[in-house]
């Protein structure tokens, strides 16, 4: 099953999205923006899918730390 990690600050828009990526057969795991560069370097994920929000300041930051890792820097970045 394919890994999915969902960054959403929101509680109830991570349940949401994460529901839906179970039922497409993903394997979505959830966590919010300040955890998100730790989660990725550890866990093999297949892509990684930002929620913009009135928090879009911090995908910036979020996607630069990523890109700039070399075991994550070919793990497709998604901002919704």
């Amino acid at each position: 099953m394919k890994k999915i990690i969902v960054v959403e600050p929101d509680e109830a828009q991570s349940w949401l999205m994460c529901e839906c990526l179970t039922g497409a057969g993903y394997e979505p795991v959830a966590c919010s923006p300040d955890k998100a560069p730790a989660l990725a370097a550890d866990l093999p994920a297949n892509a990684i899918i930002a929620a913009l929000s009135s928090a879009a300041v911090a995908q910036a930051p979020l996607y630069r730390t990523i890109r700039a890792d070399p075991r994550m820097k070919d793990i497709p970045f998604i901002i919704l």
